[in-house]
């Protein structure tokens, strides 16, 4: 919001929106665009988020210094589908000091009572550099047919996105793509199999392993107030035992046999 308000007035609502969001654009059609849509609709989400998470905080005076100008922030998100050729200024009208003093007192609460999993800046900025390697390396293999060159890049875009918005779309989107690309690998034997005989493939599941442990890290770190040392996740450590990368692991870990997906057997199922 304060990013928004630092805009001229004049500004095109859906070109400003979409300038926070880091995406470049000309037309005013942009809106449509299915990246600032989803944007849009994240941050209506997180302003709900906020408001039911505010509601099972215990500090009343502060709760209700924040909802008494909180429905300024809800009025903006419920004009977006209505922006079209609108300007910045009519998206933010009704939008004062008050309004922002409630969303700065929302955050401070909400760092206290119920702060999100986070990953470092600069481990952010370590993965983004490491998938963005990763992907020219897939464009340029010749040891990969195309059908699961695509397969793969898809793959690997998606987490790149969500790395590259994670300032604005926070930890979920990052765990929704690993999630997609680990359970692709569980499900999917042949592509596996094919990613095994091509020289990205350490490349790829090392990114995996990688994103997971910042995860994971982020999570413990939510539960035990510090930064503990990340260990990976079982489907992970299936992953990267099945691909034979197993120095990756802990000590512990790289001989215990990793445990085979249910559906295995079924060799021909799951192809993308």
């Amino acid at each position: 919001m304060e990013a928004a308000r630092s805009l001229p007035p004049d500004t095109l609502a859906a070109a400003g929106w979409a300038s926070i969001q880091n995406r470049q654009h000309d037309e005013p059609k942009f809106v449509q665009s299915a990246d600032l849509l989803a944007f849009l609709s994240h941050i209506g989400y997180l302003v709900k988020e906020t408001s039911d998470l505010l509601r099972r905080v215990e500090d009343e005076d502060d709760v209700d210094i924040v909802f008494a100008h909180f429905n300024q922030v809800v009025d903006i998100v419920d004009r977006f589908p209505m922006m079209a050729n609108n300007n910045i200024a009519w998206s933010l009208q009704g939008l004062d000091n008050g309004g922002m003093m409630s969303l700065r007192v929302a955050g401070s609460l909400l760092n206290r009572y119920a702060a999100e999993p986070s990953i470092p800046e600069d481990e952010v900025q370590s993965l983004l550099e490491q998938v963005r390697d990763l992907i020219r390396e897939v464009h340029q293999a010749d040891d990969l047919d195309d059908k699961t060159k695509k397969y793969i890049l898809d793959l690997l875009l998606k987490i790149e996105r969500s790395l590259a918005e994670y300032k604005f779309l926070g930890i979920g989107a990052v765990e929704s793509a690993l999630n997609e690309t680990t359970g692709a690998l569980r499900r999917n034997t042949p592509l596996l199999s094919r990613l095994g005989d091509s020289k990205v493939m350490h490349g790829f599941v090392t990114l995996v392993y990688a994103v997971d442990l910042a995860l994971n890290m982020g999570a413990n770190a939510k539960e035990l107030g510090s930064a503990p040392e990340a260990k990976p996740s079982p489907v992970v450590i299936e992953i990267v035992q099945d691909c034979g990368i197993t120095n990756l692991l802990p000590p512990a870990l790289e001989s215990a046999p990793a445990s085979k997906p249910a559906d295995e057997d079924q060799e021909g199922k799951g192809e993308e």
